[in-house]
């Protein structure tokens, strides 16, 4: 039997676990998971230290951008959550296009890291996205190059 993982939303206190599981780098070449929060143009002039104040200012906020699973004690998984309107890359994209105006939490991506962690998260995420005024959830697929080094 494998090693029980435990979800948690991603908080100003849970910070410091992001960053030692994304790396130096900032997860997949940088992007800190903002790839689907910018636009285009935004994440093309974004630094790599950019992305991450971006994200950690998301989270100092007060808004809960993913969530971290947890192996005994320590990071090993993250996934991105939001309310479709909150991705502009989503929006934008003629394949991802709503289906209609109901809100929609969108799920952008894989989980960025620990791929055994990805059932624990998909299920979280799919409580975690049952807010009020969202009737149902979407994941999108990560793009061919969503996270190139910048």
């Amino acid at each position: 039997m494998g090693t029980e993982l435990e979800v948690r939303p991603l908080t100003p206190e849970r910070w410091d676990d992001l960053v030692a599981l994304f790396g130096e780098r900032g997860a997949v070449g940088g992007c800190w998971c903002m790839f689907f929060r910018l636009t285009g143009g935004e994440f093309q002039r974004s630094s790599r230290a950019a992305t991450r104040q971006g994200l950690k200012d998301l989270v100092d906020s007060g808004a809960v951008p993913g969530l971290l699973a947890y192996s005994q004690g320590r990071p090993v998984g993250w996934c991105s959550v939001a309310p479709r309107a909150e991705l502009p890359r989503v929006l934008r994209s003629p394949t991802l296009r709503p289906a209609d105006e109901r809100p929609v939490w969108a799920t952008p991506g894989t989980p960025a890291a620990g791929r055994a962690a990805a059932p624990s998260c998909t299920g979280a995420r799919c409580r975690c996205s049952r807010r009020p005024g969202s009737t149902r959830s979407s994941a999108a697929p990560p793009p061919a190059r969503s996270c190139a080094a910048s």
